[in-house]
């Protein structure tokens, strides 16, 4: 009976000491919320400071530690000296980085408990994204306000004042300025925009139209030789020039040239091409040129020369030979001959002819 008794007491003893045994190591605190990601401005003097939220079931003194990654994975967290409190403030330096930490409870026999760690915590300082302003003001226009028709802007002169977030900058002559530099042709007052990104000022200047220029020669036609039957060429060039016509002046008269005369071309044209024929032996031409004032100058005149190759054919007519025995010269000796035996006789020819062998 009194083994049964001390069989039973160890029994109750050995399972009062089990729960005992078992509360001796605390329970893994509870993570009760999250840190969101943070997000500040290094120029506004932004302090983000990150909070930790646990709890331990059964009311135990908890204890932390907080580490940063630089990639956001818990195989490359460190921990982070001294920092070891409810909450932690990262330094202010532009770039990103992780945090999280880790957390355990500890009863009063100084147990500890499993630790439990925080999501990592991703934490970006930056630069302010400060929005950029620009004000604009023509302070002086340019030096030329009056255009031709057709001529560009001269920007010499112009000052224009830049008004930027970091202060102000004075443009001169268009430096840095959006401004289209087209020919004007509108005639009339015309505003002229000045851009620097989105500010924008004007100033007026006033198209006319442009005066008509009078047609000047800048090269004369040359003299050319060809041989018979050959192409010249004769060229007149001039400035301002609305329009050209050739002329070709043969035995003292000029004549206006049209395409086709004399195997010409061009005849309208600064450049004139013409064939070498006989009928233009001794030619010369110039160019009438119509300016843009519908004035006209006349060129200088150019001579043609046209050579005649040796094996050329005769240009000339031939003379007509007489047909017969005898020639022209015989006939008119035999005319000469019957005239002295009619006058002279037989006698006086033959005393004409003793006197030609004397002198002889």
């Amino acid at each position: 009976m009194k083994k049964l008794l001390c069989l039973a007491l160890t029994m109750v003893f050995c399972l009062s000491a089990i729960p005992l045994a078992m509360a001796a190591i605390p329970s893994t605190p509870n993570i009760d919320s999250q840190m969101p990601d943070c997000y500040g401005y290094v120029e506004e003097g932004a302090v983000i400071k990150l909070f930790t939220d646990a709890s331990s079931p059964e009311g135990y003194d908890l204890y932390y530690q907080w580490y940063k990654s630089t990639d956001g994975s818990y195989d490359a967290r460190e921990s982070i000296p001294g920092a070891t409190g409810t909450s932690y403030t990262p330094p202010a330096k532009v770039g990103v980085c992780y945090y999280c930490y880790e957390v355990s409870a500890r009863d009063p026999q100084g147990e500890w408990s499993e630790s439990m760690y925080s999501r990592m915590i991703r934490v970006e300082y930056a630069h302010e994204q400060v929005e950029e302003t620009y004000e604009l003001e023509v302070l002086e226009a340019p030096d030329k306000t009056t255009y031709y028709s057709g001529e560009v802007l001269d920007l010499t002169g112009l000052r224009v004042r830049v008004w930027t977030n970091d202060g102000f900058f004075d443009s001169k002559n268009g430096d840095k300025l959006e401004i289209t530099k087209k020919p004007l042709t509108t005639l009339g007052e015309q505003k002229i925009r000045v851009k620097y990104k989105d500010a924008m000022d004007i100033f007026i200047v006033t198209v006319v139209e442009a005066p008509k220029k009078a047609a000047v020669i800048t090269a004369q036609p040359m003299d050319a030789q060809a041989e018979l039957n050959q192409t010249a060429s004769f060229t007149c060039t001039a400035t301002n020039a609305k329009s050209y016509q050739w002329y070709v002046t043969l035995s003292g008269k000029n004549q206006k040239l049209s395409d086709g005369d004399y195997g010409a071309s061009g005849c309208t044209t600064a450049a004139l091409t013409i064939s070498a024929v006989k009928e233009l032996v001794g030619a010369s031409f110039y160019c009438i040129i119509s300016g843009e004032d519908d004035n006209t100058v006349q060129s200088a005149a150019a001579k043609l020369s046209i050579t005649i190759p040796e094996d050329a054919p005769e240009t000339t007519p031939a003379v007509d030979a007489p047909t017969g025995g005898d020639s022209g010269g015989g006939n008119t000796i035999l005319i000469v001959v019957i005239l002295l035996v009619v006058v002279l006789g037989a006698g006086g020819i033959g005393m004409v002819l003793m006197n030609k062998k004397k002198n002889r």
